[in-house]
């Protein structure tokens, strides 16, 4: 798979600033020192089980198959773009987890190695109009500001600030979910994969490496645990998307890279453009997904996060676990609704040995592939 990095930056750069530096990169497409060579993202790269899985991965003279190639964001160690910083495996085709405390301002140097203009836009957070990272006419025509399409082979350094009001409450879990995306034409960017998660956390939680702080108190429900022992605290981010491809900026790009007779291919097709409308998890099919293995005992923090298309309407539905979650109130439960727009922490506490089965209930996004498993050791 060959990237397109969007260049993001993180570093702690004191108590109350947090810095980030980001990258697009272009799976496939662009050659540069900020992407790498790859053959394509793999929405199976373990292979495919299931009954209608040959509809989504049977490449043909009219089929794309399951290698497209994309559009991620990536994190770098500066703003160099030189070292990519290294990723947990669980987060798939998301870009990195931007987190950050209550009351920080954060910065994020954004460098679009992309083809074409892109942007970063946060929910939850507060911005001025020059940082908000969206692309729209505002009355009287007006031009939007340099945030909403930064051009290929540019830099712009975004400045958000995290109100309280968009933190946890004292009965929520230590940090809420939201996201991030690109902007200047959301259909296409999200597509295409310009996704990432966001975390705004209780002041006073993360430690300075940006994970939970045991020693604070600040871990939420009491924990009682083996003498001796620690309560180890996981975080674990699931996205579930259908990556519409006929929608992608690459659509051209991944007919004539992959399908067989690319001038064969009927673009008006159903059986072809339902063949390309990939049920994922964090970019995966069929139980692709890696890092998500558990102990006995772990506190799980699992951040979802729905975004997508009128037929993005999921139900997320854990075997072998509940899992706690706050709204009105305090509540437990194994199956967890989410349209698109949604975002949710919900918190799981392992206790049963096994690899179990975690997906969306919706009939025909299970035969899609929508499905995975995590696995709690001893």
């Amino acid at each position: 798979m060959s990237e397109t990095l969007l260049s993001i930056i993180f570093s702690g750069l004191g108590i109350s600033f947090s810095g980030y530096c980001l990258a697009i990169s272009a799976l496939g497409l662009v050659q540069g020192p900020y992407c790498r060579t790859l053959n394509g993202w793999e929405y199976a790269f373990e292979g495919t089980a299931g009954r209608k899985s040959q509809t989504y991965f049977e490449q043909g003279p009219t089929r794309i198959g399951g290698t497209y190639q994309k559009l991620v964001y990536r994190e770098y160690t500066d703003a160099s773009f030189q070292t990519q910083k290294a990723r947990e495996d669980h987060l798939g085709i998301l870009g990195p987890v931007i987190k950050a405390e209550v009351g920080d301002t954060l910065k994020v140097t954004f460098y679009n190695n992309g083809p074409l203009p892109l942007s970063i836009q946060p929910h939850g957070l507060l911005y001025s109009k020059g940082n908000e990272g969206s692309y729209y006419k505002t009355p009287g025509g007006s031009i939007p500001p340099a945030s909403s399409h930064v051009n290929p082979g540019t830099t712009f350094v975004y400045t958000w600030q995290v109100p309280r009001d968009v933190g946890p409450t004292s009965t929520d879990p230590n940090c809420l979910t939201w996201l991030y995306y690109s902007s200047v034409y959301g259909k296409k960017d999200t597509n295409s994969g310009l996704v990432g998660p966001l975390l705004v956390c209780r002041k006073g939680s993360l430690g300075k490496d940006g994970k939970q702080d045991l020693n604070s108190g600040l871990v939420g429900p009491l924990i009682v645990c083996r003498k001796n022992t620690k309560a180890n605290i996981v975080h674990r981010v699931l996205h579930f998307m259908i990556f519409n491809e006929n929608e992608s900026w690459y659509l051209e790009e991944n007919i004539n890279t992959y399908s067989l007779e690319p001038n064969q291919v009927d673009r008006n097709d159903d059986a072809f453009n339902l063949s390309n409308q990939m049920h994922a998890i964090n970019g995966r099919l069929f139980g692709n997904n890696q890092g998500l293995t558990f102990h006995v005992g772990d506190e799980v923090n699992f951040y979802l996060i729905g975004i997508g298309s009128e037929f993005d309407l999921h139900t997320v539905h854990f075997h072998g676990h509940s899992f706690d979650y706050t709204d009105s109130g305090l509540y437990r439960s194994d199956v967890y609704d989410l349209p698109p727009g949604v975002y949710k922490t919900v918190k799981m506490y392992t206790r049963d040995v096994g690899t179990w089965l975690f997906h969306c209930h919706v009939s025909s996004h299970i035969d899609g592939g929508m499905e995975s498993t995590y696995t709690v050791m001893k």
